[in-house]
């Protein structure tokens, strides 16, 4: 049985700068608590060569491991609380720093609804590189501006019209796009998309799409305001698993926590959307005016 959970700073590692865990087995008995310990901080490590670091103050780990000392880096957990978050063992889910801790306490106050309840989530297409298809493009994480917007699509790719459910994987107006592989919580959304088909948009494999179900009270624009605010951003960095390929599960993703708020700031918020794209179509035209002042002078 696991008795203790152990989170080290990177760098420890020969030839490798990921994070590393330490888990403390007990093959006698079965632990009735699962002990966390968080000590990826500076407290716990000193700077070697390059890129390397050493571990410091194991006394005071092996003393939190055990128990014989309490620390807000460390808390022992119920095996029912583990269960419930699908065994995940990230000790972030936890140890609250002080900044999930202000965040459990905003949380404490916000009603919250679950995403899956005002979205279908689809998984992109996965596929290798054909030969044969209709040319389409991919929207890549590249391709997400800052404020959200979704003005093009950078990768050519083909597609097989003969797929099954063929038609779901090209974006529609209004899609939401979170990347769950690699830049895991970048969210985009697709104001306008080609029609389904050749020439159509469809997700990079990094993606999920967020499409509203039909009888869904939220509105998408509102809802990517909130996923790429610090709110919705340090949610979705919670479900983040893995540490050499940052990932977000599904089935996690589903129980999301959005805020259950009323129609008029939900067109606040949307408002706030559409005047952010206004100012950088402007940013645009006035990039491109800039760029054609000089443009007839000393031409070849």
């Amino acid at each position: 049985a696991i008795e203790a959970v152990i989170s080290l700073p990177s760098g420890l590692l020969t030839g490798s700068a990921i994070p590393t865990s330490v888990l403390v087995l007990n093959t006698k008995k079965q632990s009735q608590q699962i002990h966390f310990v968080n000590a990826d901080s500076e407290q716990f490590c000193t700077s070697a060569t390059k890129k390397r670091a050493e571990l410091t103050q194991i006394d005071v780990l092996v003393k939190l491991a055990r128990r014989v000392e309490r620390s807000p880096i460390a808390v022992s957990v119920q095996p029912e609380q583990v269960r419930s978050n699908d065994f995940n063992l990230e000790v972030g889910r936890y140890v609250l720093d002080d900044a999930a801790q202000k965040l459990e306490q905003i949380l404490a106050d916000l009603p919250l609804a679950r995403l899956g309840e005002h979205v279908e989530i689809i998984r992109s297409r996965q596929h290798s590189t054909s030969s044969s298809g209709v040319a389409v493009r991919e929207v890549q994480a590249s391709d997400i501006p800052d404020f959200g917007a979704i003005v093009s699509a950078s990768k050519d790719s083909l597609f097989d019209l003969s797929s099954p459910k063929a038609k779901t994987y090209f974006l529609q107006a209004g899609d939401i796009l979170l990347a769950i592989k690699g830049s895991v919580g970048k969210v985009g959304i697709v104001p306008q998309a080609p029609p389904a088909g050749e020439g159509g948009w469809v997700a990079g494999q990094s993606f999920v799409v967020l499409r509203s179900l039909k009888d869904a009270s939220y509105e998408s624009k509102a809802l990517l305001v909130y996923l790429r605010s610090e709110i919705g951003q340090a949610l979705l960095s919670r479900l983040v698993v893995g540490a050499s390929m940052p990932t977000i599960q599904l089935a996690s993703l589903k129980d999301l926590g959005i805020p259950s708020i009323s129609q008029e700031a939900m067109s606040t918020a949307s408002e706030i959307l559409e005047h952010e794209v206004r100012i950088q179509q402007e940013i645009q035209q006035l990039r491109s005016k800039q760029a054609s002042l000089a443009s007839a002078l000393w031409t070849l």
